[in-house]
């Protein structure tokens, strides 16, 4: 039996167990680079699965998630880092 899908972009489906597992390879990546729960991880992405993917390892990890536009400037990210760490 199929998975039910959970997530749909453009023309392809994830279930999640793919999204699961996506994001646990991606919190084993973060935390060999450091990553440690209380970390702040900032994220600029546009609305794509990846997006979701990022924040779900992230939280794994029991870090958190800085959002960030794509569309901000310059100064507009430089702040947003600095207000958060």
């Amino acid at each position: 039996m199929a998975e039910r899908t959970v997530l749909a972009f453009d023309r392809q489906e994830y279930s999640r167990a793919q999204l699961d597992a996506t994001a646990d390879g991606l919190a084993a990546s973060l935390r060999e680079r450091g990553v440690l729960p209380g970390d702040r991880v900032a994220l600029m992405s546009s609305n794509r699965p990846e997006f979701v993917v990022a924040v779900l390892g992230i939280w794994r990890l029991g870090a958190a998630v800085v959002l960030m536009s794509p569309a901000w400037k310059r100064d507009e990210v430089v702040h947003a880092l600095d207000v958060t760490g």
